[in-house]
């Protein structure tokens, strides 16, 4: 398995494939609690231009991928209406005393790992893959995970995140995370 910056439309097309089979239009109840889910669809387009801002990690297995975490800048913050009342809350919170928004932070826009290769530390990787290839340039990296994703609260938490605030929006209950580089 390799982890790596995503670079081609072959890696662009595949973290889009893989998004399609695990949105949470295509899963059952059972299946979104057991296994995890994704609320969020992005356009090829909208995939690409985050890619040119900042390079998606991903985890390929003979040229087939199999996991990624996406990256979001926060000048992006208005190409997805639906995370709109995350950088609202984002913008007023402090982390160890200075405001985040004067912080340098970027956004992981969500994370998946193909069903097949779950417990098998593929997250992690992903998470390292994120250390190594930004952490010289920022500080933290911020998320949010639905309440109702009790896989992926625990897989973060293990990672290093830490839960900054929990609200709820006109789609879901969210815990708004950080993990900081720099501790």
């Amino acid at each position: 398995m390799q982890i790596r910056q995503a670079c081609t439309r072959e890696d662009l097309d595949g973290i889009l494939q893989l998004q399609q089979e695990n949105h949470k239009d295509h899963l059952s109840p059972s299946e979104m609690t057991t296994e995890g889910f994704l609320t969020v669809k992005h356009t090829p387009e909208l995939l690409e231009e985050m890619n040119r801002e900042l390079k998606h990690i991903i985890a390929v297995v003979n040229k087939k991928v199999v996991g990624y975490a996406l990256c979001m800048t926060p000048n992006l913050r208005n190409r997805l209406p639906v995370l709109e009342s995350m950088f609202e809350k984002l913008d007023g919170l402090s982390f160890e005393g200075s405001a985040l928004k004067d912080s340098a932070y970027y956004i992981m826009g969500q994370i998946c790992v193909d069903k097949y290769y779950r417990g098998t530390g593929v997250f992690t990787k992903l998470y390292e893959g994120h250390r190594k290839f930004y952490s010289g340039r920022y500080d933290h990296i911020i998320t949010e995970v639905s309440e109702g994703n009790p896989r992926s609260l625990r897989a973060h938490e293990k990672t290093g995140f830490q839960t900054l605030l929990r609200y709820r929006d006109t789609t879901d209950n969210w815990h708004l995370i950080l993990w900081n580089w720099n501790s």
